[in-house]
């Protein structure tokens, strides 16, 4: 559903967003200024001591320079209560006291007819659950004492039961005044043989799902008789229901996971927890785990993974680690990978001995399965594992066909910088894996073959980096473009390719990382292709021996600038004392820090183009985000303090 700009205009300027913030978290009073309508408080979206979550009432935003969390009072509604924004404009037009936008006719008799298959639903629950308590519902309370819940957990999470009778359902509904064809339309009902309808659920405990209102919109059913062609039973899909697109206990979940996410977590819990199926959910969250959900018969669909991530980055699936359990995990993995962006993945937890989470919370405890919980294996793990126990790899072809299994896995992420993470990551671990030679530098060479160096120093910003002179250096002058301010991206790049020339070794371990690595400055290009060509040829280098080749290529004076000038400011890195050690410490660091100034350069670039087609409040917001990270980027790898 869309509304019209006035509506949400309008709707902005009832609500005080510091009034709605000012709900969830307490005004630092020496930081904030009333007068100006500039407040601040600790952020309610992670934990911190000191206030830097910052909102401006005249602009109309919140915006925590700790987290990077931004909005408007729409969106902190949503991440606040893991809403839809159509729920939180709901709620918000609720407290406003606006009537929703009036809808289209054919909206309003889908919206009608919505509401009256919800209806519909409430009351075959609620003759599910009477049939629970009576006499015909004596096996399901058997079987449910069998797994220790409890009346009060069947009134929690609604369960009932169908009666094993052809049609005691689509009769007792019938009766009511509802329809047939509105009974087959909401799933519970089917067109029999003999004329008439027929119940889909008999004999069944019935297990309602609902929708994040908590409304209910289908229905499971496990059987209980051992005859039954299926064990579990789904509704059909549905105008209210489609089966790949939400979880179960959904709603909960979502207040759980808001809950959790400005709690302390001292048990380090996952912010939600996926498991296979309704009695996992219920043992989970019987155990204080209420932030659980599942899929409904089906593998995790690519919207089920994206409505996770709604709720928190980083979903644990929690699997029975039986051949079934890990064969369902590595389906949902395949799925997850084109969707991997920055800071969203998932987990994965694979219970011990075949159990699942009721039998292992029975056996050990809660406790056990928190401790379980707060250490998932993270999906590259994953990933590495199941590929690496298709061993052994005792040839040659076989270490090859490892090589490009986990190649077609990475070439599936579709987000560039996550894509290339992954392909460094695992390169470096199938060269510690097989422990072999160095690969040449001739192998770095783009279309020569891909390279396993050794492990690489981590690609974080170090302190220490930070307050060296290859962040500092600013506004430089000498050397390659003599008398011009040259910024931090230009540096960077000199800094770069001077290190490989001073130290040829380099490209042992990162010819690769060398060969990709964006250069703007053109002349910067030309001597690395000369480079990487040099090294081609297989000649044994050192930085005289390359010096001596690129002076045959006629780059001597280019080559020798870069150098006197890479002495001249950077002469720990670049001295004759200087350690190879270092110097890779420093390259890996300082390419990291290039990577990100360039994305978030580019993304700048690429937010000016949306806003100018576009100048809606959202990719003004968005415009202003991403150049005050690049702002904030500049500053810390300037190295200010």
């Amino acid at each position: 559903m869309s509304f019209p700009g006035h509506f949400l205009d309008e709707l902005r300027t009832r609500l005080s967003i510091t009034d709605v913030v000012g709900k969830r978290v307490t005004w630092d009073r020496a930081k904030s200024n009333a007068r100006r309508k500039d407040y601040w408080a600790c952020c309610p979206f992670h934990s911190e001591k000191s206030p830097s979550f910052h909102v401006d009432e005249t602009k109309g935003f919140y915006h925590c320079f700790g987290c990077g969390a931004h909005g408007d009072i729409v969106g902190f509604v949503m991440s606040q209560d893991n809403l839809s924004f159509i729920e939180a404009v709901e709620r918000l037009a609720g407290d406003a006291g606006m009537t929703m936008p009036e809808q289209t006719p054919r909206m309003r008799a889908e919206e009608e007819k919505r509401a009256g298959l919800v209806e519909i639903m409430e009351m075959a629950t609620q003759f599910f659950e009477k049939i629970l308590h009576q006499s015909s519902g004596e096996v399901a309370r058997s079987y449910l004492d069998g797994r220790a819940l409890s009346p009060k957990t069947w009134a929690t999470f609604r369960i009932g039961y169908a009666p094993d009778a052809p049609s005691a359902l689509s009769d007792h509904l019938i009766a009511q005044g509802i329809k047939p064809d509105q009974l087959i339309e909401a799933g519970l009902s089917l067109e029999s043989d003999r004329g008439g309808l027929r119940d889909r659920f008999r004999g069944r405990i019935i297990f309602p799902i609902m929708d994040g209102r908590s409304r209910v919109i289908a229905f499971g059913g496990r059987a209980m008789s051992s005859e039954a062609k299926a064990k579990y039973l789904n509704s059909p899909e549905t105008p209210l229901f489609h089966k790949g697109r939400t979880l179960y206990n959904i709603a909960p979940a979502r207040r759980a996971a808001a809950d959790l996410s400005r709690s302390d977590n001292v048990h380090r819990l996952p912010g939600v927890v996926v498991a296979e199926g309704y009695m996992d959910v219920i043992a989970l969250s019987l155990a204080g785990i209420t932030q659980s959900v599942a899929p409904l018969g089906t593998a995790m669909t690519e919207e089920q993974i994206l409505l996770a991530w709604k709720m928190c980055p980083e979903p644990v699936l929690c699997f029975d680690g039986d051949a079934a359990g890990i064969k369902a995990a590595g389906r949902a993995m395949e799925r997850a990978l084109p969707l991997l962006r920055p800071g969203h993945s998932l987990g994965f937890v694979l219970l011990p001995g075949g159990l699942d989470p009721d039998d292992l919370i029975r056996e050990k405890g809660s406790e056990a399965m928190r401790a379980i919980l707060a250490k998932p294996i993270p999906l590259i793990d994953f990933l590495w594992r199941r590929e690496v126990e298709e061993g052994p790899f005792d040839t040659p072809e076989k270490r090859a066909a490892l090589e490009e299994r986990l190649d077609y896995a990475t070439g599936q992420i579709r987000d560039d910088k996550v894509q290339r993470f992954y392909r460094q990551a695992l390169r470096d671990r199938l060269y510690k894996h097989f422990n072999t030679r160095k690969p040449t530098a001739a192998a770095s060479r783009p279309g020569r073959g891909e390279t396993f160096g050794r492990p690489k120093q981590p690609q974080g910003i170090s302190a220490a980096l930070r307050k060296s002179s290859l962040a500092q250096a600013s506004r430089l002058s000498g050397g390659l473009g003599a008398g011009r301010d040259l910024d931090l991206c230009v540096e960077r790049e000199r800094v770069l390719v001077s290190s490989i020339l001073r130290f040829p070794e380099l490209l042992d371990a990162h010819g690769e990382s060398f060969a990709e690595m964006p250069l703007e400055r053109p002349e910067l290009d030309r001597v690395r292709r000369d480079i990487l060509d040099v090294a081609a040829s297989g000649v044994a280098l050192d930085m005289n021996a390359l010096r001596n080749h690129l002076k045959d290529r006629g780059a001597t004076h280019l080559v020798d600038q870069l150098l006197r000038h890479a002495v001249q400011k950077h002469a720990h890195i670049f001295s004759k004392d200087a350690q190879l050690k270092d110097a890779e410490e420093n390259w890996s660091h300082v390419l990291a820090l290039h990577r990100e100034m360039l994305s978030l350069k580019r993304e700048a670039k690429e937010a000016e183009v949306l806003f100018q087609q576009d100048g809606s409040s959202e990719n003004w917001q968005r415009l202003q985000r991403i150049q005050t990270q690049l702002q904030q980027a500049s500053v810390i790898q300037s190295g200010d303090g």
